[in-house]
C-alpha cells in the first residue's frame, strides 16, 4: 500500500472505499443514520483493558502479531451497532496514546500491517447488485480456490476466508503457491445478515442476501 507514516489508517480506509469497494461508503451512510446514532462504543475501562493486553503481548514476545489485533477487534467489536469500520481508527489512536514512545512505533507498524491484510482490498474486486428483493455482493479473487471460501456474517461485517493460488515460472519450471487470506468487510446497506446464499464460480464468489424489510 505504501503508506508508512504514523496513523495512515484513515487514508487506508479511504483507499478501501475507492472503486473496488464503493459499497463501503453506502454502508457508512447507513451506519450514521439516526437509528444507529448513540450506540455503544468501547468505554475507557475497556480500552484500558486492551492497553494492558498490548503491554503484556509486547513484554512477552517483543512484538505484536496478527492474532493480537484479531483478539482486540474480534466478533464482539464488530457486533456493536456503531460503525466499527470508522471506529477502528479511533480505537487504534487511543491505544497508541497509552503506549511508551518505543512501543508506539512497533504498534503503528504492526497495526498497519494487520489492517492491510484484513481490510484493504488489494487483489479483490467487488460488485454490488442492489435490486429487487435481494442484495448481491460478488467478490472477484484471481486464483480463488472456491472450495476454500468460507463466510461468517453478523449485523455489521462479513468475514471472508479463502485460499488464493498463484502460478509463476522460475527457471523454466511452473511454481504453484497458495496463500490463506482473511478479510473483514462491511455488510452492504439494506442486506439482511440472517441467512444468505453462496454462489461460487471461477475466480469469484457471490453472497445473495435478502433485503431487510422497511424499518428493520
Amino acid at each position: 500500500m505504501g503508506i508508512r507514516a504514523p496513523w495512515g489508517i484513515a487514508a487506508l480506509l479511504g483507499l478501501a472505499c475507492v472503486g473496488e469497494a464503493g459499497y463501503i461508503a453506502a454502508h457508512r451512510a447507513s451506519a450514521s443514520s439516526p437509528q444507529a446514532a448513540g450506540t455503544a462504543r468501547p468505554a475507557d475501562a475497556e480500552l484500558g483493558h486492551w492497553e494492558k493486553r498490548l503491554h503484556e503481548a509486547i513484554a512477552k514476545s517483543g512484538k505484536l502479531e496478527d492474532h493480537d489485533f484479531d483478539a482486540l477487534f474480534g466478533d464482539d467489536f464488530f457486533r456493536r451497532r456503531f460503525d466499527p469500520f470508522s471506529e477502528v481508527d479511533r480505537v487504534g489512536r487511543r491505544l497508541a496514546e497509552g503506549l511508551d514512545a518505543s512501543d508506539r512505533g512497533l504498534f503503528d507498524t504492526s497495526f498497519h500491517d494487520w489492517f492491510s491484510k484484513r481490510m484493504a482490498l488489494t487483489g479483490i474486486t467487488t460488485k454490488v447488485v442492489d435490486e429487487g428483493k435481494d442484495v448481491e455482493v460478488t467478490f472477484g479473487v484471481p486464483g480463488l480456490d472456491e472450495d476454500s471460501a468460507k463466510f461468517d456474517v453478523n449485523a455489521n461485517r462479513i468475514r471472508f476466508r479463502y485460499d488464493a493460488r498463484t502460478e509463476e515460472t522460475h527457471d523454466g519450471r511452473d511454481v504453484r503457491t497458495s496463500e490463506k487470506v482473511e478479510k473483514i468487510l462491511p455488510l452492504p446497506a439494506g442486506a439482511d445478515p440472517n441467512g444468505f446464499e453462496v454462489r461460487k464460480g471461477k475466480d469469484e464468489v457471490t453472497l445473495v442476501f435478502r433485503r431487510l424489510s422497511h424499518g428493520a
